[in-house]
């Protein structure tokens, strides 16, 4: 008896656990632009692919040298999964600071999937922890850029000092910010995170309590939601003892909802 053999075409799977960039509109280019002070103990490299993982680009870090990353002109719809080796992507001591920045030729974009793969590759999932010992981690890392939801962002467990300080600072699309699942706060953690976020109307945050600091703007939400969108829900922690409204806070004029943690 003749066998008649089947061909199966092959199909590319879609790898939303990988920090992921997708292109809101056709020609975007993304580029990486690593810090100079940001040296290769702190991250060895990074790699990206526009075919969903079935080929990588590698690029090495450098000390004492700005390290930029041009990754190839996307569409609409079409995404760079990245992933890379390292504690942090942010350095700061008293004046020398360099951070590392992730931005588009002016194009929109979401971003999505699990934020530790840019420091723990592809073994990093929703409970893979920051290094304790590292601060500034992903500082002002897609500040100023057109990024327009996070949603689907995937941050780590736990926070250390001002690790995502001005992360989204001044990103005029953004309209979602990513489930922020720390229960426990440190100085500067937030700081400045979304101000400026002019069209940001949601937020889920899971903090028990807020910082208590001096001078005021070493606490963890100082200034985080100033200027954005005059009306907007947040999720709270239906545990939370925190009733700190504004700017530093919830915003005057949100609406508040408990959920679980």
């Amino acid at each position: 008896m003749s066998r008649t053999r089947r061909f199966t075409p092959h199909v590319k799977v879609k790898h939303t656990n990988y920090f992921r960039l997708t292109a809101e509109e056709d020609g975007t280019v993304f580029t990486m632009k690593i810090g100079a002070n940001v040296s290769t103990d702190l991250l060895s490299y990074i790699e990206y692919s526009i075919d969903e993982g079935e080929s990588w680009t590698k690029t090495y870090n450098q000390d004492n040298t700005t390290v930029t990353i041009t990754i190839p002109s996307i569409d609409t719809n079409q995404a760079v999964i990245m992933r890379g080796s390292g504690r942090s992507l942010g350095y700061s001591y008293e004046t020398n600071r360099d951070y590392t920045q992730i931005y588009s030729n002016g194009k929109k974009f979401s971003v999505s999937g699990i934020l530790m793969t840019l420091l723990r590759g592809a073994f990093a999932d929703r409970n893979t922890r920051l290094d304790e010992t590292t601060e500034f981690s992903f500082k002002a890392m897609l500040s100023s850029t057109k990024v327009t939801h996070a949603h689907q962002l995937i941050m780590p467990p736990n926070v250390t000092k001002d690790c995502f300080n001005q992360m989204f600072h001044n990103c005029t699309e953004l309209v979602s910010s990513p489930l922020l699942q720390a229960q426990t706060l440190v100085h500067g953690c937030y700081k400045r995170m979304f101000s400026g976020c002019t069209q940001l109307n949601y937020v889920k945050m899971m903090a028990l309590e807020l910082t208590d600091l001096t001078p005021v703007s070493d606490n963890a939400t100082y200034q985080w939601l100033s200027t954005v969108s005059s009306s907007g829900t947040f999720d709270k922690n239906r545990y939370a003892t925190w009733t700190t409204r504004g700017a530093n806070g919830v915003p005057t004029n949100w609406t508040i909802n408990l959920v679980d943690p």
